[in-house]
């Protein structure tokens, strides 16, 4: 799992609150986009709406273009405050948005989805790796 978060004390609250799974801390986001350029793959990715590198919703885009296989498991996390334009990029990420400060119950839920979906995906399908990191 890929948590993408420039705050690093939330990064190391959500990784000891996902304990028991893989998870990726990044807390730059130009880091983890390249390195799921470079082939990286997860099932589930936690990207926080507002940093100061790059914004959440440009990781997605990138991440829909570069990594479509990746896309069913993204999640926004955020604390509020949006405009118009920012509540419709929120509402594209497929898995949702978590809210700040976090339901350890919601997290856990997303790691077992994403657990879950990784289970049932075919390893042989097309364009999907079936060692993905969890």
């Amino acid at each position: 799992m890929l948590v993408i978060d420039d705050n690093r004390l939330v990064g190391a609250v959500v990784e000891r609150l996902l304990r028991g799974h893989e998870v990726h801390v990044e807390t730059d986001p130009t880091s983890a986009v390249e390195a799921i350029l470079a082939g990286a793959r997860f099932d589930l990715t936690l990207c926080d709406f507002f940093m100061p590198q790059m914004r959440g919703d440009e990781v997605f885009q990138l991440l829909s273009m570069a990594a479509p296989d990746m896309v069913p498991g993204f999640v926004f996390m955020t604390a509020g405050g949006h405009s118009d334009a920012e509540r419709l990029a929120l509402a594209a990420a497929p898995g949702g948005v978590v809210l700040k400060p976090f339901d350890p119950e919601r997290l856990c839920e997303l790691a077992s989805a994403a657990a879950t979906r990784r289970i049932e995906r075919p390893s042989s399908a097309a364009g999907v790796r079936s060692d993905a990191v969890v």
